[in-house]
């Protein structure tokens, strides 16, 4: 009768375990998502940059990376680290080449973001007179010139109104959604508009709407005094990604050889090369190796 097979069995199976997790952490961090670097506190996914922006921020495909809310998700044209802000675009706004009817657009309670700079404009409301919001009026009345710009616009004919009109301005709205709370909803169907848009910068032409440069702009909060924390500018000068350990969300930095450590990269060069893929063909090679060991042992005890 050959000996049982249970403990070392039990062996087996904790080592491939072991190995499984290992597997599922490794690479998962980048500091760069298409054409956009990625530094703390924004991440490319789950365990990546700081746990309150994991449900915001993210890299679809490694291609893209996107802000994602309760009314959707917008790719993200440039982050600016210096002054904490992002710039978003939202493909259902319109823009002066192209005017359509728009869907909600709003941020969420618990993310960490707020409305920086831009300027946003109701266009084709029934009653912009009418907007209130606790006895104080939303449209801002001495912004009026850009309503008349906007309106200057091919694109408005597709509303039915024709530009340069006065009908088409008394209908436009400079709107200061940062009263409405800090949901920041730009909600079009209680406003009673068809569509909106977001102005970043007039340049050097402010009646040629044209040659304005559109989005939304958003800045973002994290730490007390929104500084980086020591122990992530270390792992980000050791050339590795801040992130975290889930379910805890317990500090770790990502390095590119596929390791996660508690503190820096330095020193983890070791037996792995700089790319995270010898990591997990050396782990798979394991892996395969106790299959082997286990598939033959159940074949002695039979």
């Amino acid at each position: 009768m050959n000996p049982s097979p249970e403990p070392a069995t039990a062996i087996v199976f904790i080592l491939l375990l072991s190995c499984i997790a290992f597997i599922s952490v490794e690479g998962t961090c980048s500091d760069r998502c298409g054409t956009l670097d990625v530094k703390y506190p924004l991440g490319t996914g789950p365990g990546c940059g700081d746990p309150r922006f994991r449900s915001s921020v993210s890299c679809l495909n490694q291609q893209e990376l996107i802000f994602s809310t309760h009314t959707g998700n917008y790719p993200i044209k440039s982050i600016d680290y210096s002054k904490s802000t992002i710039t978003i675009l939202d493909p259902g706004m319109s823009t002066c080449s192209f005017m359509k009817s728009s869907p909600n657009f709003g941020l969420d309670w618990t993310a960490p973001f707020q409305l920086d700079s831009s300027i946003f404009v109701l266009l084709h409301c029934s009653s912009p007179s009418s907007l209130v919001y606790k006895g104080n009026p939303l449209c801002d009345t001495s912004n009026s010139h850009i309503c008349f710009s906007l309106y200057s616009c091919p694109g408005i004919v597709s509303f039915g109104v024709p530009p340069y009109s006065q009908a088409a301005a008394s209908s436009c709205c400079v709107y200061s959604p940062v009263n409405l709370g800090p949901a920041d909803d730009i909600n079009l169907n209680s406003l009673h508009c068809s569509t909106y848009t977001s102005i970043l910068s007039f340049g050097d032409s402010p009646t040629d709407p044209t040659q304005w440069e559109y989005g939304i702009r958003l800045k973002y909060n994290y730490g007390d005094d929104g500084n980086i924390p020591s122990v992530c500018g270390d792992c980000e000068r050791s050339n590795g990604v801040c992130g975290y350990a889930i379910p805890r969300n317990t500090f770790v930095c990502a390095c590119r050889n596929g390791v996660n450590t508690t503190s820096t990269c330095y020193g983890q060069e070791g037996f792995w090369s700089s790319s995270s893929s010898d990591l997990a063909v050396f782990t798979s090679m394991i892996v395969a190796v106790w299959i082997t060991v286990l598939v033959t042992a159940f074949q002695q005890a039979m």
